[in-house]
């Protein structure tokens, strides 16, 4: 794929795939920063499709795959206390991860809640999937 005609598109796909924030690209291109601008932006298929090209591009000039990073940050997370990585960099790797797995929350309100919080809502998640899994099953053995 070429380069965007819209030179502010190409800027700010050049941006994102580079690792800048949402915010800063939006400042690279004189655009005032809302997410929800953002979002639109970023659900354009060309501008998708081109900061894919060049994260794509990028990792294959450095040689590396995204497994082999994901492989890395899992051994610093769950490496043991008294092995060589320090606990700032364990916790850098578990947040990397736990930001490609989609872990943290994006939206405003849900910021701010207690660990506890977070907790007891992870918990009654995966009671209702539960619910929900046993059910289909029950539906599929009674159809049988």
């Amino acid at each position: 794929m070429a380069e965007l005609a819209n030179h502010k598109y190409e800027v700010f796909a050049q941006a994102i795939a580079a690792g800048m924030s949402h915010q800063a690209a939006c400042d690279k291109i004189g655009m005032v920063y809302q997410r929800a601008n953002v979002a639109r932006m970023c659900k354009k298929k060309d501008i998708a499709a081109r900061i894919l090209e060049l994260q794509r591009a990028s990792a294959k000039r450095v040689g590396i795959t995204k497994d082999e990073i994901m492989q890395e940050l899992a051994f610093v997370a769950f490496s043991k206390p008294d092995e060589p990585p320090k606990w700032s960099d364990k916790n850098k790797a578990l947040e990397l991860l736990g930001k490609h797995f989609g872990m943290f929350a994006q939206d405003e309100e849900k910021r701010g809640r207690t660990l506890e919080e977070l907790i007891i809502a992870s918990y009654e998640l995966a009671r209702e999937r539960d619910r929900k899994r046993a059910l289909e099953a029950q539906k599929t053995i009674e159809g049988s």
